[in-house]
Formats: C-alpha cells, structure tokens, sequence
C-alpha cells in the first residue's frame, strides 16, 4: 500500500513548490520586476519581423535650425517653404519644433499668419516632460508664433534602454485634451489614460524623408507629398531630441512619433495581457502535474514538455502576427518551479534518498529523530546477501525487491517510517516500548519474511536479521550507529535477533553514513585546507606550500584525513573533494599574490584518478575558473601503489603537463613510490618519504637519503625531504646539499590568514623548483 499512496506524496510536494513559483512570479508581476525582460522579448521580436512603413507620413528634414532665435530671416523663409508644401499637396502638416521669440517679432508674426493661412491642417507640437516626481509639464511654443495655431502633444520621458515602447493617445494640459501626434497622424480618437504600444517592425529606412530646404527644388517631387501628411522637424538630425529603437541608436524623435503612427495604421496596437498569459501558464503547470499524478512520470515529463513548447511557441507566433506579449511572469513561473525540483533532485540524490532503493536514508532517520525527540528503542535490520542481490539484479529490480521487504517490514500502512543504507541496512523506531513486546513483533517480522519474494518471474529468499539499541541519552547519530553495530553481531541461522541497550559501537554506523556527511561538511565549511610550507634549506624563504585537508566536525571533533579520504574513495566522492581542494588552494593562493608572494601551491591528487583523462579536464576547469596561473600549480601524486596500468598513467601525466602545473610524487622510496615509477612517469619532484628522514641518526637511514637528493640532483629534479622535526636533521640535509625541507621542525601548518599575517618570507628563486 505505501507504493500506492508514494506518487500522492510528491504530487503534494509539486504543488506545493508549483504554488511556490506562481506566488513569487505573481509578486514579481505585480511590482514590474520583470519588464526588463520582457523588453528584451520585445527588441527580439523586432530583429526576427520587419516590413516597410504604409509611406502615407512623409519627415521633412532641415539641415540648418529653423528654431533659432537669433536667425529671424529662417521664420521667414519656413514660411515661404509651408506655402510652398501646401501648394505641393501636402495632406497635413505637423510641426515638431518649440519656438521662442525671436529677435524680429514680425518675422514671428509673418510665420503665425503663414499657419493660420494653412488652417486646421497644420499642427504645431507641444512637448511633455516627466519630472522625477511624476509630475507632467509641458513646454510650447510662444503665443506670437502659436496664438491661434492648432497643437498635439508629444511625450518625452526616460524608459528602460531609451525606447519608447508605448505612447498615450492623448494628454491633458490644464482643462485641454490634446492628441497625441501619433494619434493625429492616424487620425485616431483622444482618449485620456489610454496608451497603445509602438510596433518597432517597421523598418526606419522606409519612412520617405525629404528636405525642407529642397521642396522647391527638383529632387523633391510633388508626387513626395502631394496626398501624405508631412512631419517636420526644424532642427539638425544631429541637434534634435534623440532616442533609441531596437535596431538603431540615436534616432530623432520625430522619427518615433512617425513609427507610432505607422502602428495605429496598421492596427497592430492589440496585445496579450500579462495576467492572461500568467494564468494560462500556471493552469498548464497544475494540469501537467496532475496528469503526472494519474498517468506516472513519463506522462507528466511529456507533459512538462508540452507546456514549455505551448509556451515558447505562442510566444514566438505572436511575433509574427504583431501582438505584444509578456513572457517575464510565464519564463519566472516555469523558472522557478524548475529551481524547487532541482533542489529537491539535488537533496535526495546526495543526502536524503536512497539511491539504491528510493527510500529516505540514515541521514534522512537521524534528522527526523533530531525533530521529533523521540525515545523509544531503534530497530536495525540486516539484509543478508543485499551485496549479491545489488549484482544480480537490475537497480529497478533491486528496489523493487527493497520496497517490498520494506512493506513487509511495515506491515501496515500506520506502521513506521523504514529507512535504508544502500539497501544493506534497514532502521527504524520501534513503535513499543517493552523489549519483550519489541522481541516478539521482531519474531513476527521474521516470519512474514520468510517466504520468498517475487520479482519479475524470479522468486528471491529473504534472510534477515534485526539489532535492537535502547539508548535514548544519546545524539541520534550515535542511537543509529548503536543500532546498526547490534545487528552487525546477528547471525542468520543462530543469533538472528539482538538487544544491546547500553548502544555500544556507535562509531559503526558514522562511518555507513560517511560519504553523505562528507557532501554536507563540505556545504557547511566543516571540511578545509591548512598549509605546510616547502622552505629552502637554510629557511630564509618560502618556495611553495602544499594545502592539507582537515575535518573538523562539530559533533566528533577532528576526522583524521586519513580515514575520511578512503572514505571518499570508497564512496567515488574523491573526485568531489579533490575538486573543491583544488578550488579553494587556487582561492588562497591568489590572496597570498594578492599580498605580493607569488608562492606555488600543492594539491595532492589520488592516483586513482590517473586512470583517465577526467582528471585533466577538472584541472583545467578548475584553473580556467579561477583564473590561476597554471605555472603556480603543482600536483602531488599520492598512492602510486594504485596505478594499475603505468602507460595510462603516463597518458594522462602529459596531459596535465599540458596545462603548465608541476608534478610531484609523494612519499618516495615508499611502496611503488619508487624508482621504476620515477622513471616512467613526468615528475618534475620528488618527495622522500618521512619515514627515511627519521632514519637519519643513523648510518643507513643517512646514506638512503643522501643517495635520493644524489638521484634527484642528476636527473634535473627537485628534492622535498618530509618529515624534517630537529635542527640535527636539518643541519644533516644541508651538509647533503637537499635543496628543499617541509616538516613540522620547520614549518608547523597553518590557516591561510597565518601565511598572509607573516608577510616578512617572500618569494625567493631556487634551481629547478617547482
């Protein structure tokens, strides 16, 4: 029944993060947040649609300011040149210009008379302006030249990238409404507080323009104007109001006006509003979820899909057919409930769900016992032979058979939450509290999971077997671990149930659930790097530092890396910590340039990681991310005891050369850190192992030690001895002419701000060190 009801659990999980989304898009909504990008859709939308103008609104151009005050004598030509347009045929013409009285007020006078002469079919403009306060104002001509003189309105106001995406089709001036220019040249109704957007298709090189100075002259035709409106505007291009549409920048703003009109002629003010495509896309989103609830997955992927295609392509189709749209709530909505899925992906795969078997894990036990503050007894059980069912079996078949020895377990849809371990391990609270009832439902237990299971046409044994712990003083993690530790002494045949109330062995279980605290430890910081420096022999100076990685979990203290690193590597979460080692020495390593010392930094690499060309590709990644100077780089290669094929190994070495790092191999002498591997291999150093430098009180151990620098020496490479603790040592390496020591009687590692404190080491150059 629990694998009944499971999809019901995430259907309430999706709608509660498809809720999630909707409010926080509906808010973005409702503030503007999103216009942005929803002007962004809209210059899209013009780079992909253009057509020409209808050629019904003719600009006149001037290359001189007709405008200006101190010229009186332009008055008086413009004049003769609104004659010479009315003779010509020109439908309507409409003034984009502001004049102030000029030095001959008869000169002024004389260009009134012209426009009254002209009638209603000349128009003089009237500007308005925005101010910060929201407040409009309006400049106008003076009364000597407009007294008299029809007017429309224009707008000017700042917008997002300089365009103007709407435009009113009127504005009111005191107890006056006047029309817009754009809705006067089409010739359209002025309605207050009501805008209509402008429709930037139109392609600007379409629009005819011609000059005002040249009406009387033979490159202007009658045909130019004879039956269009003309729209002048009296200042230089490069003088006048300019603005910016999504294809060009620094455009007059007659120019707009003109494309404004041009929309409302062609009728494509309409638009789709943004509620409208907001509520269609989240009904789609709650449909496709429910669909996912009846049908399964793979019916609420397709529908996903749907959606995101119904989506994208109506958008895109609106483009086409010149109807606006505000995609920003929709692309927010789908944005972010795919955001909350991820995490939720993200959590379970890496701490909270079982990959094996899809149900909630050891971590998932001990946070749900940190909540609850529950204190009856753990049970633990043991899946004898989960090793060899996880290699015979598919992974579907696997969790299969895992979920349906947990229903089994559960006995009921009441009965408990049933935790697993990689499928190996099963736990949960016990829901009595007496041992002996606790041993009899266990005896119960051990009989309905006697007969086999069946999966696919195979029948499957099940052997079982149950630990129980008692130990309600203790953190959750340590009743879990007691638990998992008491069913480790069980036995099948003789001993398949134990009680261990004292919970003892609570470290077992720490270590089963390692690899997902590792993953949170590096999340919360727990995980670092200190530094030992590589300091020249007579320690005057720093010439690198290897970044070692420390634990330190807040619950048990220091991890020694040796232990918690073939953890990783038993979890394949080496490469993990390994990437973020490498992350965070480059990040230091830089904070120390950034204090003058341009010091190389080592990151011990695992040779289990030479197997392929992966590890070059981290590398390189991690160097390209940080920016880090590859030369500053050096790569100590640890275990080399577990290259399992050297001409492989080799491959991938060259590679990483490849990328301009150092290569170092660790502990030398020691194992197959050895010769045969020095040989094979592209090391730029060599470290002798600490175990040699211990030696060195002795004959032998001195003359091993020296033979090694002797080696490095000759063969062009660097010398590291590890390990170094005495001044003796020291002064015994010296006499060896070992160029470079590290060791806690030189150096004790330390944090990063220790290093950039003691500023006074500097870099200093030493033959052939890395």
């Amino acid at each position: 029944m629990s694998r009944v009801f499971a999809p019901l659990k995430h259907l309430d999980e999706r709608l509660r993060h498809a809720l999630w989304a909707i409010g926080l898009a509906a808010l973005g909504l409702l503030m503007s947040l999103f216009d942005p990008i929803d002007q962004q859709s809209w210059m899209a939308q013009t780079r992909l649609v253009s057509e020409d103008a209808s050629g019904q609104i003719v600009l006149a151009a001037s290359d001189v300011d007709f405008t200006d005050p101190n010229r009186p004598e332009l008055r008086t030509q413009l004049a003769r040149e609104l004659e010479r347009l009315d003779a010509a045929g020109a439908r309507r013409i409409f003034i984009d210009a502001i004049f102030q009285p000029s030095a001959d007020p008869a000169a002024d006078r004389q260009l009134n008379a012209t426009l009254h002469k002209l009638g209603d079919r000349v128009f003089l403009a009237k500007r308005s302006y925005m101010n910060y306060d929201r407040q409009r104002t309006f400049r106008q001509s003076a009364p000597v030249v407009a007294q008299g003189v029809p007017q429309v309105a224009t707008e000017y106001e700042a917008r997002y990238l300089g365009i103007d995406w709407d435009m009113p089709f009127a504005l009111r001036d005191g107890e006056k409404m006047l029309p817009s220019l754009p809705a006067a040249l089409a010739e359209r109704s002025a309605i207050e507080d009501s805008a209509f957007i402008v429709d930037y298709s139109f392609r600007i090189s379409s629009i005819p323009v011609i000059s005002i100075l040249k009406i009387d002259n033979a490159t202007v035709n009658r045909s130019d104007v004879a039956g269009r409106d003309v729209v002048i505007a009296l200042q230089p291009m490069t003088g006048v109001l300019l603005t910016s549409t999504p294809r060009t920048a620094d455009v007059p703003h007659s120019i707009i006006q003109i494309v404004a009109a041009e929309t409302l002629l062609a009728g494509y003010e309409d638009e789709f509003p943004a509620l409208g495509g907001f509520v269609i896309c989240c009904v789609l989103l709650v449909a496709s979820i429910l669909i996912g609830k009846k049908f399964g997955n793979s019916a609420r992927r397709t529908a996903y899909a749907t959606v995101v295609t119904i989506m994208v392509a109506s958008i895109v189709a609106t483009y086409f057919i010149h109807v606006r749209t505000y995609p920003s709530p929709i692309l927010a909505t789908l944005t972010l409930y795919a955001a909350a899925r991820l995490r939720i992906h993200w959590q379970r795969r890496y701490a909270l769900v079982d990959q094996a078997t899809g149900l909630p894990t050891f971590r998932a036990f001990e946070r749900s016992l940190q909540e609850a503050g529950a204190a009856n007894p753990l049970v633990a059980a043991r899946v004898h032979g989960a090793s060899h069912l996880m290699k015979a079996l598919s992974a579907e078949d696997f969790a299969e058979f895992t979920n349906r020895l947990v229903d089994r377990l559960r006995v009921s849809d009441t009965g408990p939450t049933i935790y697993s371990s990689d499928g190996r391990y099963l736990a949960w609270e016990a829901q009595e509290s007496e041992i002996e009832q606790i041993s009899a439902h266990l005896e119960g237990l051990r009989a309905v999971c006697a007969s086999p299971i069946i999966v696919g046409q195979t029948e499957l044994d099940v052997a079982i077997t149950f630990g129980v712990s008692h130990a309600p003083d203790r953190s959750a993690s340590a009743r879990i671990a007691a638990a998992v530790a008491t069913v480790e002494r069980t036995s099948a045949s003789s001993a398949p149930i134990e009680f261990d109330q004292d919970g003892a062995d609570q470290d077992d279980l720490w270590d089963l659930s390692l690899q997902s605290r590792i993953d949170a430890a590096l999340a919360n910081d727990e995980i670092n790097l200190v530094y030992q420096p590589k300091m020249t022999i007579d320690r005057t100076a720093i010439v690198g530092i290897e970044g070692l990685v420390r634990w330190y979990d807040p619950e048990r203290g220091e991890i020694p890396p040796s232990h918690f690193i073939e953890q990783c590597e038993v979890a394949g979460r080496i490469t993990h910590l390994t990437r973020f080692t490498l992350d965070r020495a480059m990040r230091d390593a830089t904070l120390l340039a950034a204090r003058g010392l341009m010091i190389p930094v080592s990151v011990n690499i695992s040779a289990t990681l030479l197997r392929d060309e992966r590890v070059v590709i981290m590398v390189a990644d991690a160097i390209q991310r940080m920016r880090f100077p590859p030369e500053l780089l050096c790569l100590e290669v640890t275990e080399t005891a577990r290259i399992a094929d050297l001409d492989r190994a080799h491959g991938v070495l060259v590679s990483l050369k490849g990328l301009g790092v150092k290569l170092s191999l660790d502990d030398f002498g020691v194992g197959a850190a050895n010769i045969e591997v020095l040989a094979s291999l592209p090391f730029d150093e060599i470290k002798i192992d600490r175990s040699f430098v211990a030696q060195m009180h002795t004959l032998k151990g001195r003359a091993i030690v020296d033979s090694m620098i002797r080696l490095g020496a000759l063969a062009g490479i660097v010398v590291v001895a590890e390990g170094v603790e005495s001044d003796e040592t020291l002064a015994q390496l010296a006499l060896m002419s070992c160029p470079v020591v590290q060791g806690y009687g030189v150096y004790l590692p330390s944090k990063i701000e220790r290093l950039m404190a003691e500023h006074g080491f500097a870099m200093k150059s030493v033959s052939n060190m890395v």
